[in-house]
């Protein structure tokens, strides 16, 4: 028991302990921490430990908590005993599905007006963006959604055969394309052209 008025005796070592969290694996290393198998270590009070975090070849580092934050090396002052966890989630391989549910594939394009594709992607761990190509040439592109749809005006566009191309990424930058063919058969004669071209000045 201390004698009365004496304050207690402070401590000069404290614990640091790293935790492993997520779906995917990894290592941490630091000053006398190497997790994998040693994960935590006694330091001398006011120490700093410098953290780094690497990840196995089929995971990616997705961030510190408890005692740090962020994505970049974890810092840590050791005055009392602290946790710091660290989060590994398996990057998946795996490219997105997408698909072009509008217009139908081999389907023939209207002689005149406007055609609306649409295109749909889907993966567990979201979509990035989805880019519409028409005869390779990017129309739209939409981020951080599943679906994504264009306007396309066909009054002019060529006899022939024309392709249709979806691409999707995933958020671990796989990508899926997609493509279909349709037709256009039919076109407007020179008057249809010389009416829709001054309708077009009154819209």
């Amino acid at each position: 028991e201390l004698p009365t008025g004496q304050p207690p005796a402070i401590s000069n070592n404290y614990s640091l302990t790293i935790t492993k969290t997520g779906s995917g694996s990894g290592t941490i290393t630091g000053l006398g921490i190497d997790c994998g198998n040693d994960c935590s270590e006694i330091y001398n009070n006011g120490t700093s430990v410098t953290l780094t975090s690497t990840a196995l070849s089929d995971s990616i580092f997705t961030g510190w908590s408890g005692a740090c934050a962020g994505t970049g090396n974890c810092i840590v002052i050791i005055n009392s005993n602290k946790t710091v966890y660290a989060q590994f989630n398996f990057m998946d391989k795996i490219a997105p599905i997408v698909m072009i549910i509008e217009p139908l594939n081999n389907s023939e394009l209207p002689k005149r007006g406007s055609i609306k594709v649409a295109a749909y992607a889907t993966d567990p761990d979201g979509i990035k963006d989805i880019n519409i190509y028409i005869d390779n040439f990017l129309v739209k592109t939409c981020t951080n959604t599943k679906s994504c749809t264009y306007s396309w005006v066909i009054n002019k566009v060529s006899l022939g055969t024309h392709i249709i191309t979806a691409t999707a990424t995933d958020k671990f930058n796989n990508i899926a394309t997609t493509s279909i063919i349709i037709y256009k058969t039919q076109t407007l004669g020179i008057i249809e052209n010389i009416l829709e071209d001054i309708g077009n000045l009154f819209r």
